[in-house]
Formats: structure tokens, C-alpha cells, sequence
């Protein structure tokens, strides 16, 4: 006969396996501190970038009931940049670990090269063919032009309309014999 004494301790470890761990209010990741790091890494990695650079970092998810932790480490996912909508990541590299994602918004405005009337194939443009104006990079194509120097003498490759942003991919460099 079997005992049913004997099944109640691995059947009691499985039930509290079941239930999340609950963080006391001490013990408990507050959102500020995972803010301040998501927003120094965006300061930080957008540095570089061309123009004015803007950043927004959504709300951390309320439900979250992370141990707290000393350790927090920003990242930008694998596959992914910092530039229009997106994520940063926040691992905690403590005694206990944990990742999260925090949704943020990058806006990127610069000065962009557009056209100033429409331009045939194969005309070259001059300056009167171009103007600077201030555009949002993060809703633009890639290899949008930043500057007038970068399609003055180039030839259009394609017809563009008038007040179209000029792009790196429909230009192409005179031939030289």
C-alpha cells in the first residue's frame, strides 16, 4: 500500500512553485531609479547623432514587482536602435536577476536637403535646385541628405518631386574620364 504521506511534501513544493514571489514594499524595484538609467542611456548613446535629439520614456509597468536591485544595466536590444519608437532594455545584474523593457520615443530633427521644383533624370543639381529644411530624421527614409555639399554636382538618378528630401541612394556622382 502506498503511503499518501509521502506525496504531500513534493506536492507542496509544486503548489508555492505556482504562486509568483511576493517583493515586500523594502525589498521592491522602484520605477525612478529604472527611469534616471534608461534616460542616461539615452543621453548617452544618441551623443553622436545629427541635429536636436529628443527622447520621452514611457511608464514602467506598474504591475511589475521586481526584488530591488543595485545593479541596473541599460541596454538597446539586439537587432534594434534608438530611433523613433522603440525599447531600452534594463537588466539587473544583482543578487537577483532580472530584464525588463521600457517603451521610449527618439526624435531625431536636422536640417535635411530638399529639392526646390521637380528634377528630371540625369539633370544635375546646383544650389538654386535645393534647400535646407528642419525634418524629423526618425520619420524620414534612410540616407536622407543632411547637406547642401552632399548633392551639389551629383546627378539625379530618378525623377523627385518638388519639396521631396533628397536621398544618398537617388544621386549619383558625375562621370569622370
Amino acid at each position: 500500500m502506498i503511503n499518501k504521506l509521502s506525496f504531500y511534501p513534493a506536492g507542496l513544493l509544486l503548489l508555492m512553485a505556482s504562486f509568483p514571489v511576493i517583493v515586500s514594499g523594502a525589498e521592491r524595484q522602484e520605477a525612478l531609479p529604472i527611469r534616471k538609467a534608461v534616460e542616461n542611456h539615452l543621453r548617452r548613446e544618441t551623443a553622436g547623432l545629427p541635429g536636436t535629439v529628443s527622447f520621452a520614456v514611457g511608464a514602467v509597468d506598474a504591475q511589475l514587482n521586481l526584488p530591488a536591485c543595485t545593479a541596473l544595466d541599460p541596454f538597446t536590444p539586439a537587432g534594434s536602435r534608438l530611433w523613433g519608437n522603440t525599447s531600452v532594455g534594463i537588466r539587473c545584474n544583482g543578487a537577483t536577476r532580472w530584464s525588463i523593457y521600457v517603451p521610449v520615443e527618439v526624435r531625431v530633427v536636422a536640417d535635411v536637403v530638399h529639392s526646390t521644383r521637380p528634377l528630371a533624370q540625369n539633370q544635375p543639381i546646383v544650389d538654386g535646385d535645393i534647400i535646407l529644411q528642419k525634418a524629423d530624421l526618425t520619420r524620414l527614409p534612410a540616407g536622407v541628405l543632411t547637406e547642401k555639399r552632399q548633392a551639389v554636382g551629383k546627378t539625379v538618378t530618378g525623377t523627385i518631386g518638388g519639396g521631396q528630401p533628397l536621398r544618398h541612394d537617388s544621386l549619383r556622382s558625375p562621370i569622370v574620364i
